[in-house]
């Protein structure tokens, strides 16, 4: 019954969001292809466009939060968790940050539910935003698994945000107190282009 439930709640949160998209008049129809969920924004800022010789392989709507500990003087950013959506509205892949031996800092990393392909990426580009979190490149650092899915990214995108933001005062705020901001974004991912085979359309990561 609870996965029942959590299962109808993301299909609702995927409507509601293509919903007030539409009414609030953001342009979504840039950039579609027949094997891919989600059309993307026509108006994606040009310091989060990826290299030319890439190609899109999914887009897809994520929901959940983002956490921020407090260390004594501000809200860092210590993690997300949140599940990606194919159009309709099932659970394809989850995201978190990752702690890697040879970094100092955790990344941010996607996982597929359907196989074990995965990607870690780091930040490349940010584009800040008025009232929530910032949109974002990020460039992949390490990829593995099938690369019919997140196994041959290279770059990702977050677009649309929607809050996600740390609280606006550290009054009353102990060291090590989290915080958990719930958020939405849309989430599309690039492979790179071979230029030593013939390159079809990419298949859907949600496929």
């Amino acid at each position: 019954m609870e996965k029942a439930t959590k299962t109808f709640t993301i299909r609702v949160l995927a409507t509601f969001m293509s919903m007030s998209l539409a009414l609030s008049g953001v342009k979504v129809h840039g950039h579609c292809h027949h094997y891919i969920d989600v059309c993307l924004p026509s108006d994606i800022p040009k310091a989060l466009e990826p290299p030319a010789a890439t190609r899109l392989l999914g887009a897809y709507w994520a929901a959940g939060y983002q956490e921020y500990t407090f260390n004594g003087t501000q809200w860092l950013n210590t993690n997300v968790s949140a599940d990606l959506m194919n159009k309709n509205g099932e659970r394809i892949g989850h995201h978190k940050f990752v702690y890697l031996p040879f970094l100092d800092i955790p990344r941010p990393h996607w996982a597929s539910y359907h196989n074990f392909s995965m990607t870690v990426c780091e930040k490349v580009a940010v584009v800040p935003q008025n009232s929530s979190i910032p949109l974002l490149l990020l460039g992949s650092i390490m990829a593995s698994g099938d690369p019919m899915y997140y196994g041959r990214t290279a770059y990702v995108q977050r677009l649309l945000t929607s809050k996600g933001l740390p609280p606006d005062s550290s009054l009353n705020a102990t060291s090590g107190q989290v915080f958990k901001s719930e958020y939405s974004a849309l989430y599309a991912f690039y492979r790179t282009i071979r230029t030593d085979v013939g390159d079809g359309p990419a298949p859907s990561l949600g496929a």
